[in-house]
């Protein structure tokens, strides 16, 4: 029963861990000899956006390996809705979405019918900075065993940070973000820090951009229950980024984030046995601008 009870737990941090919607970009304007990056959401026009993530995950249970997987493809539109405080408020609604999850247990397609058509609302920093997200609970899709998700909580970090100063060909920056996911008595928190590096121009979707590559490293720390199972989990990831942003209409174009994570979940039972199971993880994460 403790390896199946691992395998739903793999599962559940496989749909946590997938939703790490990776960073975004941001616009710009022309000063002097370089460019001054920032996010200008332009009232009344909509943007839509694909956006899929993946995760494969193993686990050394008592000698045996488990494999998990988890996809989720979603379309989204942006409505950006006007300026307060000196933010770009947006509204984003959930135009479609499917998540599939793998396991040696079987596989999960849970149904996500009742968040497509959903909307909520968030704002956008010119620097790419998101807050004023809705309670995580608002739009929420059921896994069956493994409990509640939450449809928003990924785009806490849909856009990746500028420099907030003027930029040319080959300058560096560095940035933080974080991001939590939390439902049902589970808790998963992620917190990067990635080094920017603008490398070039380049005409992406009949747009001018700029391109941008980043590596980033993080930690991951999570604790919650899976029926009258405990667990706590603390690990690492690295990977790299590289996203088009069109900084005459500041907007992000695309972004694509590869990365790789180990961690080690511990399992306590009921009756206080308990078991340290290492995980390994790899991630790819798009987000690409349809118009």
């Amino acid at each position: 029963m403790l390896l199946k009870r691992i395998v739903l737990l793999s599962a559940v941090l496989a749909a946590a861990c997938s939703l790490l919607v990776g960073c975004a970009g941001p616009a710009a304007s022309v000063k002097g000899t370089g460019l001054y990056l920032a996010y200008t959401m332009q009232q009344g026009q909509p943007l839509k956006y694909r956006m899929v993530s993946s995760l494969e995950q193993t686990t050394e249970v008592r000698g045996d390996t488990v494999r998990t997987t988890s996809e989720q493809r979603s379309a989204i539109t942006l409505t950006p809705l006007g300026q307060e405080a000196g933010l770009s408020r947006v509204s984003i609604a959930i135009d479609s979405m499917r998540v599939a999850i793998g396991t040696p247990a079987g596989d999960i397609v849970p149904d996500v019918s009742g968040v497509i058509g959903k909307s909520f609302e968030m704002s956008v920093s010119q620097l790419g900075q998101e807050s004023g997200f809705p309670d995580q609970e608002a739009i929420q899709y059921d896994l069956g065993p493994q409990g509640k998700r939450s449809a928003t909580a990924g785009f806490q970090m849909m856009f990746p940070n500028t420099a907030g100063r003027i930029l040319n060909v080959g300058d560096a920056w560095t940035t933080k973000d974080s991001f939590d996911e939390g439902s049902e008595g589970q808790k998963v928190g992620i917190e990067i820090e990635s080094t920017h590096v603008l490398e070039g121009f380049e005409t992406v979707a009949g747009l001018e951009c700029v391109r941008i590559r980043a590596t980033y490293t993080g930690t991951i720390t999570g604790s919650g229950s899976q029926g009258p199972v405990e667990w706590s989990t603390d690990g690492t990831v690295e990977g790299t980024s590289t996203w088009y942003f069109a900084y005459k209409e500041g907007i992000l174009v695309s972004d694509r984030t590869e990365g790789i994570g180990e961690s080690t979940v511990v399992v306590k039972r009921p009756d206080g046995e308990t078991a340290e199971v290492p995980t390994t993880s790899t991630t790819l994460m798009e987000t690409i601008l349809v118009r």
